[in-house]
């Protein structure tokens, strides 16, 4: 027995042990062989489990700091939304339509956006879209930080409320139609 773990663990060379099995016999022989060959077999995938488990534990995202990432992208985004409006608006605390369009034909601002998760491919649409969510013809600051917060992400999300916002104005005009048409009706009829 003191011969196997001797062999098994490096005490001794395995050969030597190897060839005294082989004066028993061939089973002998063979026996030991297979024994080493498990042992080690054995002791290695035991021990690469235990180090790839910790290892992947290690290396495995905690979720509280994630979520804390996030938020802190989050609000870095909203700051930087803040800062942005600020420049646009110089001041005044509401953004036009021309100035925006101004700010967007310049060149710096898309790309600026840009690395803020918001791409916009049509200036014009993205203004009114947000001018209208808020019934004005003009931004403030929250109306223009909200709508670049709601509109961040792949390029497809602005795109679905691009479509979302069209849908809306054809909605208000056919209830606009709608109604005047009743109106019409309601008119021909006294007379």
């Amino acid at each position: 027995m003191e011969s196997l773990l001797k062999a098994a663990m490096g005490g001794d060379d395995w050969g030597i042990y190897y060839d005294a099995a082989r004066e028993t016999g061939f089973v002998g022989a063979v026996v030991f062989v297979l024994f080493l060959a498990f042992t080690y077999l054995a002791l290695m995938n035991v021990l690469t489990g235990i180090f790839v488990e910790r290892a992947m534990r290690a290396v495995r995202p905690d979720e509280k700091a994630l979520q804390s990432e996030q938020v802190r992208k989050e609000k870095a985004a909203m700051a930087e939304f803040h800062h942005i409006f600020q420049e646009l608006s110089e001041g005044s605390g509401v953004l036009g339509f021309d100035d925006f369009m101004e700010a967007m034909s310049e060149g710096s601002l898309r790309p600026r956006l840009a690395t803020l998760g918001l791409d916009i491919r049509d200036a014009e649409v993205f203004f009114v879209m947000l001018a209208a969510a808020n019934n004005t013809e003009e931004l403030d600051m929250s109306a223009f930080v909200h709508g670049c917060m709601a509109l961040r992400g792949p390029a497809a999300m602005i795109d679905t409320q691009s479509v979302v916002f069209h849908a809306t104005l054809i909605q208000r005009n056919l209830l606009t139609v709608e109604r005047d048409v009743g109106e019409l009706r309601r008119m021909v009829s006294l007379v």
